[in-house]
């Protein structure tokens, strides 16, 4: 560096512990590694989605893991209008069917859609089951 010039962020970076801009957590933020995390199955528990985000904060987007047992099907009545579903697939293989459209998704695949009408979940599999990630998002925040 020139003499007289102020350092660089990453100077700063490397003289201190952890960087001012880090210090400060605002208050809504939140690590949650409760086992209490809300598990909600179907009666048979073939179809299990787990809650990954703190339960007591309203927020305009969720995230769940959903797990399908093999050759399952659960079908989801229509969501408030304007919600939207993004899933990732994580393993196995699973078909999601959206406004009677039918997409096939492999590990790595995702889909968006609005989640304002009936659609399902299939996991056509004989052995493997399916684990999807969904970010659930609200057209306007939730209490």
């Amino acid at each position: 560096a020139r003499s007289g010039c102020p350092p660089s962020f990453v100077i700063c970076w490397h003289r201190c512990d952890e960087p001012p801009l880090l210090r400060r957590r605002r208050k809504r933020d939140a690590r949650d590694r409760s086992p209490r995390r809300r598990v909600l199955s179907n009666q048979e528990n073939t179809f299990v989605s787990r809650a990954l985000f703190p339960p007591d904060a309203g927020r305009r987007a969720e995230l769940y893991e959903l797990t399908l047992k093999p050759g399952v099907t659960e079908k989801a009545e229509p969501h408030a209008r304007g919600t939207t579903e993004n899933l990732v697939l994580a393993r196995g293989v699973a078909e999601i069917e959206v406004k009677e459209e039918r997409y096939v998704l492999a590990p790595g695949d995702s889909l968006f859609f609005t989640a304002d009408v009936a659609h399902s979940y299939h996991n056509p599999s004989d052995v493997d089951p399916a684990v999807l990630y969904l970010v659930m998002t609200y057209a306007s925040s939730r209490a």
